[in-house]
């Protein structure tokens, strides 16, 4: 996308970065989005991890969607509490089962997504949670500011 074209979902470059690309990737799979984001420009928490963090789920959220019939809708909350970051995201989904094991072929190549999530949640002391019910997967993750970057 050109400067042009990108969306300002927030002052967070690299947020703003990670949504304005997955936006690209929703609008070919015809998925509709609500992002509902209120974090401040500089945060504690390495822009890479958080890079790594939001671009594993709305991937997840996206192939999700491409298999669902129905009403594809990705919805993501950011929101910035007493030094942590909380992110809500939800999508609808085909199975209502705990597994989450990649659907590719290449396995030796993917389904590192969950487990690079939940390396950054420990990096930051936080905590995650998901839900597989009736069609709907949701994931809420925690993260705590560090005093210093890492």
């Amino acid at each position: 996308m050109t400067a042009a074209e990108q969306k300002i979902f927030t002052a967070n470059a690299v947020v703003n970065g990670i949504l304005n690309l997955k936006l690209q990737k929703m609008e070919m799979a015809q998925t509709e989005y609500e992002f509902n984001i209120h974090i401040p420009e500089q945060l504690k928490i390495q822009g890479t991890d958080l890079g790594v963090l939001l671009g594993n789920l709305l991937d997840n959220a996206i192939e999700a969607c491409q298999e669902f019939q129905g009403e594809k809708k990705i919805r993501l909350l950011i929101e910035y509490q007493n030094s942590g970051v909380v992110i809500h995201c939800e999508n609808p989904c085909n199975e209502d089962t705990e597994t989450l094991q990649t659907k590719k072929k290449d396995k030796t190549n993917h389904g590192f997504g969950m487990g690079s999530i939940a390396q950054i949640v420990k990096k930051y002391d936080g905590f995650w949670e998901y839900q597989m019910k009736s069609g709907l997967f949701k994931v809420t993750v925690n993260l705590w500011e560090k005093s210093e970057m890492i």
